[in-house]
């Protein structure tokens, strides 16, 4: 059986918030200072009790060994299921197809927005812990995510609400030097296919269409309502509306056509490194238990010699 041993495995940007649940970030470069200054207070005694504590709390955060929580356990157990059973894992659903369809668009869409034109990046990063390929790389590091529908576009969030995306975007500017970057949503017209899917999923449940193939007159509001959840543009629903069959133009009496600014936003976030210490620290950690994982299979598989 041939040796698997994790402690060069690289994690993908994509997996970082994954293993980072429960873990308590390094020390900030002010609670650093703060500690250094509360260390020369014992020394010279005149430190108070409140202060006592205050550095016995920044010790203990400094010092403990992070414990992998139960979240980050099934994830490595995932991991190691793919590379031991030689079955790589590939998630794929409505939403990741939607964002592969649709990403040059995204970052066509961001460039006219912008009036700057924006480029897919196509090298690839790595270094000792992990790698990655940013969706783009001007001046900025930039991640593209397009929305599934209107309801899940963050149009009125004011901060990214997704840790996986923030620890994502860290791991990105570790990995190409480049301390700035930016998450940035894009609402593009979903392709028809996948609004086709997403009407026959609905007719499992409403009973849309009837026999014939053609939408039941009292479902004709419902079905208004969920293509205008993912069609945003009077150009994307004439030609989703040419190529259907079923679904006709007239129906979309009130159809507003949403301003190409209003189908990007952008959120920010500056490099530090704290988080990227703390990511580190427990990347090594989470190598180690992958190597545990494989002395558990081994022992399973070899009792006697394990005995």
């Amino acid at each position: 059986m041939k040796t698997i041993d994790f402690n060069t495995h690289l994690f993908r940007c994509s997996q970082l918030g994954k293993l980072m649940v429960g873990v308590s970030p390094a020390l900030t470069s002010n609670q650093e200072n703060e500690l250094k200054e509360l260390k020369e207070k014992v020394l010279t005694g005149k430190i108070t009790e409140k202060q006592i504590i205050k550095l016995g709390d920044l010790l203990r955060k400094r010092d403990e060994k992070p414990e992998i929580s139960k979240s980050v356990e099934t994830h490595l157990s995932d991991i190691h299921k793919g590379f031991f059973m030689k079955r790589d894992r590939h998630i794929s659903n409505k939403f990741t197809e939607k964002g592969i369809r649709v990403e040059e668009k995204s970052i066509t869409l961001y460039s006219d927005v912008k009036n700057t034109l924006f480029v897919k990046n196509q090298k690839h990063y790595s270094d000792r812990f992990k790698k990655g390929t940013p969706d783009n790389v001007q001046k900025k590091v930039r991640d593209m995510k397009s929305s599934w529908s209107l309801d899940t576009f963050p149009m009125y969030e004011k901060a990214i609400q997704n840790k996986d995306y923030i620890w994502q975007l860290y791991g990105y500017m570790d990995l190409t030097k480049i301390y700035e970057s930016e998450l940035v949503y894009a609402l593009i017209d979903t392709p028809t296919n996948i609004i086709v899917d997403e009407l026959r999923r609905l007719d499992w449940k409403q009973g849309i269409f009837d026999l014939n193939g053609n939408v039941n007159e009292d479902r004709i509001p419902l079905v208004v309502e969920t293509v205008q959840n993912m069609i945003y543009t009077e150009q994307g629903l004439d030609e989703f509306c040419q190529q259907s069959t079923s679904i006709q133009k007239e129906w979309f009496t009130d159809f507003f056509e949403i301003p190409k600014e209003l189908r990007i936003k952008v959120f920010e976030l500056e490099y530090s490194k704290e988080p990227i210490q703390s990511l580190h620290e427990q990347i090594t950690i989470c190598r180690e238990r992958l190597n545990g994982l494989t002395v558990e299979i081994f022992n399973h598989l070899f009792p006697d010699f394990a005995a």
